[in-house]
């Protein structure tokens, strides 16, 4: 799957690997900035995933390794962080972006808002270095294709000059938001009522389990409305600014014995297909009899969203040409 910035979901594993100092307040120390311990922290694009690292004597060494594949990162990852590294000889399977004699590495990670102090300067300083792992996650995967069961790897190490270190490992796990697909044919840009049976289902899969299905619909149609309002779902409301009617496929009185789209066991399901059978058929018989609606387009947006509050909406077209003798 495609991962752009809105990113699918993860979860981040954090833990001690080497020396954990943060009960001794004289040695060097990595932990979360909200104070918080989590195995697992789910990703989102707002997620915290900022670290605060101390180091009391002075920081002398600080590094944010990647472990190489297969046990550590994908492939793309060591790839995308080379261009963000300096030093030749921490460009290989595991990559080494060292924050303070590293040049590069140190400006590139200001820049994309990963640490909050790089560079030689930062050699001897006492107060707090910040980390987000959300934002170099973001840099490492940025369009990539992210599978689902990927995990990105970091190993912070940070010392003073008297040999007094710490290391931590995190782990990044990610999990696709949903997706669509049709079960039959891949429609064109708009479709004919007339051809409603060959996309009449599409099938979802959620790897965060279905929390949500939502229906938008955008219709000129007077007589679809009035089928639809009060019959097939209890309460279609009034259009918000987009144009839009939604209804709620799972939650509604109605809409799940009417509409007969899904049903509502897919709650917390990571699969289903959607069946729009109902719903298109009497589109067409509607809007066939209802010579003004006739040729123009009817929008239908499903919207998908898991247990991690990621969600996916695909969008169908339909329109109903009359046929001419």
């Amino acid at each position: 799957m495609k991962k752009v910035l809105f990113l699918a979901a993860a979860a981040l594993t954090f833990f001690a690997c080497g020396k954990g100092n943060e009960s001794n307040p004289d040695k060097p120390s990595v932990k979360w900035q909200d104070g918080a311990y989590q195995d697992t922290r789910e990703y989102s694009a707002t997620m915290d995933a900022v670290l605060s690292i101390t180091v009391p004597g002075g920081v002398d060494l600080l590094t944010i390794t990647l472990p190489a594949a297969p046990s550590g990162n994908p492939d793309y990852v060591p790839v995308l962080a080379r261009p963000h590294i300096g030093v030749s000889a921490n460009r290989g399977s595991a990559p080494v972006f060292d924050l303070i004699d590293d040049a590069k590495a140190a400006q590139d990670l200001l820049a994309a808002k990963v640490v909050n102090k790089a560079g030689s300067g930062l050699r001897g300083t006492k107060t707090e270095i910040t980390v987000n792992l959300l934002q170099l996650f973001n840099l490492l995967t940025e369009n990539q294709e992210v599978e689902n069961n990927d995990n990105v790897q970091f190993v912070i190490k940070a010392a003073d000059a008297s040999g007094n270190e710490v290391s931590k490992t995190a782990k990044i796990h990610y999990t696709a938001k949903p997706s669509f697909s049709w079960a039959n044919n891949t429609p064109a840009s708009v479709l004919e009522l007339s051809e409603y049976a060959k996309y009449s289902e599409v099938k979802v899969e959620a790897p965060g389990k279905i929390a949500t299905v939502m229906l938008k619909l955008n219709t000129e149609s007077a007589a679809l409305v009035s089928w639809l309002d009060g019959k097939r779902v209890k309460t279609l409301g009034t259009k918000d600014a987009q144009g839009y009617y939604t209804i709620d496929l799972l939650n509604d009185e109605l809409a799940p014995s009417k509409l007969k789209i899904v049903d509502t066991s897919v709650k917390g399901k990571t699969s289903a297909t959607l069946n729009f059978t109902e719903l298109l058929e009497n589109m067409e018989t509607e809007i066939s009899a209802e010579a003004s609606s006739q040729g123009k387009v009817n929008f239908l947006k499903v919207i998908v969203s898991d247990e991690l509050e990621k969600e996916n909406e695909l969008e169908m077209k339909f329109r109903y040409t009359a046929v001419t003798q």
